[in-house]
């Protein structure tokens, strides 16, 4: 057996502490926990038990039992309660299955088994516009909705640079890039900036966003379609935590919008949550136009500009 320790008392050394053992336990938070059984595994859980925040209503017991069924499948060592974890479900071929709480607060519960959860707050909408109206329709929505707080996600790092120049040239309001362009220090430096509301809006991609933890996001838009639903619901999870309401927009080419809505489909989240905006075309986006080309055109030099010394520097 293991000595004990009098943690009150100054009479022990280190080589009581080496010598003595707790047993350890793991607290995992995640917004899409997966229930895809090699992963599972790999977690080495003894005896694991899924917990779903919720509001007035508690976690499904079924959602407990599937879980716990998903660990034993992996040949974890548990004494969990017997299951069917189908592992699947979300159209990566992944299972995740969201457990997103915004932080906290009430969420809006789906009993299918393959469905996620998402903010009671969240206000979902997608626009559909053609792929050359994208910009413009994205400055409609900024200037028009004047939101404090806007979360503008692409699909990579070049997008994600070039669509921050496109609105710092526009020049309507305070914008900021959040990319492994920057150093660790300057990242950290534009993150406390946007918390404090001196940036409006801050364009990063998916891989960037990870782990970040900002309060009082009004807004989050998705200038380019989420290809999978694990990615969709970490974006809009990061507006209307802690109870509060936030926005969610997705800008969508006609070509596009049959995939997002069978992504949705298929993940068990109602597809008619996600509201289309109507009346909205090129007629609203003209008063626009003028300082919107003007500013494209800036961003094509500038391009050329960061090109030229690129390869200067490669010389």
């Amino acid at each position: 057996t293991a000595p004990r320790v009098a943690l009150g008392s100054q009479h022990w050394c280190s080589a009581d502490l080496t010598s003595f053992s707790l047993p350890l336990q793991k607290l995992l938070f995640s917004a899409t926990l997966t229930r895809n059984p090699e992963k599972i595994a790999q977690l080495e859980l003894f005896s694991p038990r899924y917990y779903v925040v919720g509001g007035s209503s508690a976690t499904a017991p079924g959602n407990v039992a599937a879980a716990s069924g998903v660990a034993a499948a992996s040949g974890s060592r548990q004494d969990a309660d017997d299951g069917n974890g189908d592992g699947d479900g979300d159209g990566d071929g992944d299972g995740e299955r969201a457990a997103e709480a915004g932080g906290g607060g009430n969420v809006s519960t789906d009993t299918s088994s393959r469905g996620f959860l998402v903010p009671a707050g969240l206000r979902e909408h997608m626009l559909v516009v053609p792929g050359n109206l994208k910009p413009v329709a994205l400055l409609h929505l900024l200037v028009t909705l004047n939101f404090e707080r806007v979360l503008c996600f692409t699909a990579s790092l070049e997008s994600t640079h070039r669509l921050y120049l496109l609105l710092s040239l526009f020049g309507e309001f305070s914008v900021a890039e959040f990319s492994s362009n920057l150093g660790q220090a300057q990242r950290r430096q534009i993150l406390n900036r946007f918390a404090r509301g001196r940036i409006k809006v801050l364009v990063c991609s998916d891989a960037m966003a990870r782990g970040m933890d900002i309060d009082n996001v009004s807004c989050v838009i998705s200038y380019d379609v989420p290809v999978y639903i694990k990615t969709y619901i970490h974006r809009v999870g990061r507006t209307a935590r802690a109870g509060k309401e936030g926005e969610a927009y997705t800008l969508l080419q006609p070509k596009e919008v049959h995939h997002f809505k069978d992504m949705l489909r298929k993940a068990g989240h109602p597809v008619n949550s996600v509201a289309r905006v109507t009346g909205v075309g090129e007629d609203e986006f003209e008063p626009l136009l003028e300082r919107f080309e003007a500013a494209l055109g800036q961003l094509k030099e500038r391009l050329e500009e960061e090109k030229k010394q690129k390869s200067a520097i490669l010389l």
